[in-house]
């Protein structure tokens, strides 16, 4: 906390010493060529510098002086930058988180260490980065109109008559400080007037995102291009690119060689699996088949039975096989 605090200070103290050169820039950006000096280059630094050791402003004049200027100067710089780092830290946590539930919904969270998740870290931040700025810059536009009404006060500055159309008008205003000129705005313009202008803010902003957009496509596609030719170039793919070119050119026509080798295998093959069944039998059995079949017992003569009667010539034999004979 007193780190935060040391780091608020020093920006507040920073952006005090740059009121008057601010000051004196904005009056050289809308001050008018026919109603005054035409103002150099370096004009600004020698109107700010002189307005930052004369704090009493000047003697004569509509101008404010910078004391009056700096605090409500100061408290914008510092709100700004507190509004616009709570924005860009929540923008980030949002997009973290989306991305982290969406990888798991899919089933692959990428490594945090990886290529991939780098990339999309850098993008990531500009987004949160944009989305602080323009939270900053929306929320706090309204004090910014009263800040630069109250910085160029008393400037020779005229704008073109609206009404007629032919004649120009200057701007005679008197503010006597920050709440003076909000009530007046508010007075004789209304809650539109402190918006004026809102509408290049937008317009900034959307040519911004388009840009951040754009820019990550054409990156997102040069590390596409790019890792295919690295992986084009490689040794390895080179030669699982010749294997199979090789491969598809066997398929496609292969050569009789081959063939004639295959068909050789094939046979070989073959004989193997007769042997195999061979030895299989043998094993089984236990004896050869030839000398299971010499060892084999004779089979038995046929009988003869007499289908006669006794005491009569037998008519007719009948050769009967026994059970032992085999069919």
């Amino acid at each position: 906390m007193r780190m935060i605090g040391q780091h608020l200070l020093l920006k507040a103290v920073a952006v005090a010493v740059v009121t008057p050169f601010f000051s004196a820039s904005l009056v050289e950006t809308v001050q008018s060529e026919i109603a005054s000096e035409r103002p150099g280059t370096l004009d600004v630094f020698k109107e700010g510098l002189s307005r930052l050791l004369c704090w009493s402003g000047p003697s004569s004049g509509r101008m404010l002086p910078v004391w009056v200027l700096a605090p409500p100067t100061v408290l914008f710089g510092v709100a700004k930058y507190v509004v616009a780092t709570v924005a860009k830290g929540v923008t980030r946590v949002v997009l973290r988180r989306s991305r982290h539930r969406q990888q798991t919904s899919c089933g692959a969270v990428s490594k945090p260490n990886s290529a991939a998740a780098s990339s999309v870290a850098q993008y990531h931040d500009q987004i949160s980065a944009f989305a602080g700025c323009l939270a900053s810059e929306a929320l706090l536009y309204p004090v910014e109109t009263v800040l630069h009404r109250m910085h160029i006060q008393g400037c020779r500055t005229i704008v073109d008559n609206l009404d007629s159309g032919r004649d120009v008008v200057p701007i005679m205003t008197r503010y006597e400080g920050f709440f003076d000129c909000l009530s007046t705005i508010l007075q004789e313009e209304g809650a539109s007037g402190l918006f004026k202008g809102f509408g290049a803010l937008v317009l900034q902003y959307g040519v911004t995102f388009m840009f951040i957009k754009f820019s990550a496509v054409v990156a997102t596609e040069l590390v596409k291009v790019w890792n295919n030719c690295q992986l084009e170039q490689s040794p390895f793919t080179l030669a699982t690119n010749k294997l199979q070119a090789i491969k598809q050119d066997t398929l496609e026509s292969p050569p009789p060689e081959l063939l004639a080798q295959a068909a050789i295998m094939r046979q070989q093959q073959q004989q193997a699996n007769e042997t195999a069944e061979t030895t299989n039998r043998t094993s089984a059995t236990g004896t050869p088949r030839r000398e299971a079949f010499a060892a084999a017992p004779t089979p038995p003569s046929p009988i003869l039975h007499s289908t006669a009667s006794p005491g009569r010539s037998p008519r007719k034999k009948v050769l009967v096989p026994s059970e032992d004979d085999d069919l």
